[in-house]
């Protein structure tokens, strides 16, 4: 029922930090100008009343706040949905970037303050198959018909911003589940219908603390036995795990889910996964991802993924590549966790402590700088040596891989190389010399690669061809012909590659 005893307006205002508190104001002034109806849905509702009942300190809310969702009811106009009309209007009074999403209906302003505003047009849902996208419609639906279709009671709330500013709309009973601590389904099929819900059921449990709510529990457990995570994409599952892992507590999470058979659902390969870890693994990856932001960003991984490659790394081996696929990595990710895989399993053994870095160098440089980034943050070293082996990846990344030779390909056809394979080769043997401290100058250097095409200069492979004078008594005669002028070979800027 919709509880009209909460009016939540001061409560809004006192845990918004004070740069955002115009905003609901100016969202007000727009509904109330359009003749339209918005409210502020989302996780604010819920947590402004998880603060009330002691759940959450209200400095927590102000600080992980970072996006408003609004939802906004009224008529469409010019083929337009309220949303979409209210978001071209807000805009005019804050200032910001306005995306506009005509075909859902939606629309995305990023203020100056900075905060992300997801507005919506309130709509009906409803599901023609089990785990299918919905069918939507917009015509004249309430703020009531559109909280109707949110996964959780905790989660179907809204404060009012328009005429009857701040009060709570509260139509399944939120609040009272919230007090109890409790996460409930809002009809039986809610699991049915959108079968991700079952992924969000554990998030939201293990976030907030709450139980699932005995129904909703039973209901649970009969949509996994009923494998209707088979109905769901692999692009959606990962999407959830993407979710998962951006919450603080995501180890967790993961564990619930493989504990109740979810995990095992949608692969049975990932079934058990949490036997292989204990919560210390975890806080130390988070650790090590914490300690290296440069290597995160200079790899372009996201948190979240190098926790999911944590967690999929401990798939048997042969049967991760079809789990990857399964859990919806791209391509390029895929690749480079199975690369991950290999130099764990395959290198970590031989990158001793005490290795020279072009030894090092020669065992990794055939996999993609990211599958080594990502071994060397997955790699939870279990003895001395794995240690010394997680220092080596750690050196190549952010030592041994930037350092070049001085000498580029133009300059080595210039000592007198002809284009071909050996001018790389030649570059990675002064690069390794370079790396293991023998040559030390550029001087050093072109004098090591003199004596190196010397030493290759064998006619037809490419190296410098020595002129055969004519033999004494040679009696051929090329009369008054004009030799053939020799042709140079341009310089192949393609022996530069590494």
């Amino acid at each position: 029922m919709q509880n009209e005893a909460h009016n939540l307006a001061e409560s809004l205002e006192a845990a918004l930090p004070v740069a955002l508190r115009h905003i609901p104001h100016r969202i007000r002034d727009v509904a109330r100008e359009l003749d339209m109806s918005a409210a502020l849905s989302g996780g604010i509702a819920r947590d402004l009343i998880r603060i009330q009942h002691g759940q959450l300190y209200p400095d927590q809310l102000a600080s992980e706040l970072r996006d408003f969702d609004i939802m906004v009811a009224g008529p469409s106009r010019g083929g337009k949905g309220a949303g979409v009309i209210f978001a071209y209007e807000l805009a005019r009074r804050l200032p910001g970037q306005l995306t506009i999403n005509e075909a859902f209906h939606t629309a995305t302003l990023i203020t100056s303050d900075p905060l992300r505003i997801d507005i919506t047009t309130a709509r009906r849902e409803s599901y023609s198959g089990p785990g299918q996208l919905p069918e939507v419609d917009l015509l004249d639906i309430d703020l009531a018909t559109d909280l109707a279709r949110r996964d959780f009671t905790c989660n179907a709330l809204a404060i009012d911003l328009s005429d009857n500013y701040g009060l709570l709309l509260d139509p399944h009973g939120g609040i009272g589940d919230i007090v109890d601590g409790l996460v409930r389904v809002l009809h039986p099929a809610s699991f049915s219908d959108d079968p991700t819900r079952l992924m969000r059921a554990i998030r939201y449990s293990v976030r907030l603390n709450y139980d699932l709510e005995p129904t909703t529990r039973a209901m649970y457990q009969a949509a996994i036995d009923n494998m209707v995570l088979d109905h769901i994409s692999a692009e959606r599952i990962r999407y959830e795990l993407e979710c998962i892992g951006r919450e603080d507590r995501w180890i967790e999470i993961l564990a619930a889910l493989d504990v109740s058979g979810l995990l095992h659902s949608i692969s049975s390969g990932l079934g058990g996964v949490s036997g292989y870890w204990e919560l210390e693994n975890a806080q130390a990856l988070d650790i090590a991802i914490n300690n290296q932001p440069e290597l995160m960003q200079q790899a372009q991984f996201s948190r979240w993924f190098v926790r999911l490659a944590w967690v999929l790394l401990c798939v048997p081996p042969e049967r991760l590549a079809a789990v990857s696929e399964r859990v919806g990595l791209d391509k390029r990710p895929r690749e480079w966790l199975l690369q991950a895989q290999r130099i764990i399993r395959l290198e970590v053994r031989q990158l001793d402590e005490d290795l020279p870095p072009s030894k090092v160098c020669e065992r990794l440089e055939k996999y993609a700088r990211q599958a080594i980034a990502l071994a060397m943050f997955v790699l939870q070293p279990a003895s001395q040596h794995q240690v010394g082996a997680r220092r080596q990846l750690k050196r190549w990344l952010e030592e041994y891989s930037l350092v070049r030779s001085e000498l580029d390909g133009h300059e080595l056809l210039a000592l007198g190389l002809r284009p071909g394979p050996l001018v790389g080769q030649i570059r990675d043997t002064l690069r390794y010399l370079r790396l293991d401290g023998i040559i030390t100058s550029v001087e050093e250097e072109r004098q090591q690669a003199a004596e190196l095409i010397t030493e290759h200069a064998t006619a037809g492979n490419g190296q410098p061809v020595e002129t055969d004078e004519p033999e004494d008594g040679d009696d051929s005669d090329d009369g008054d012909e004009e030799p053939a002028p020799e042709t140079a070979d341009e310089p192949d800027d393609s022996g530069d590659e590494e």
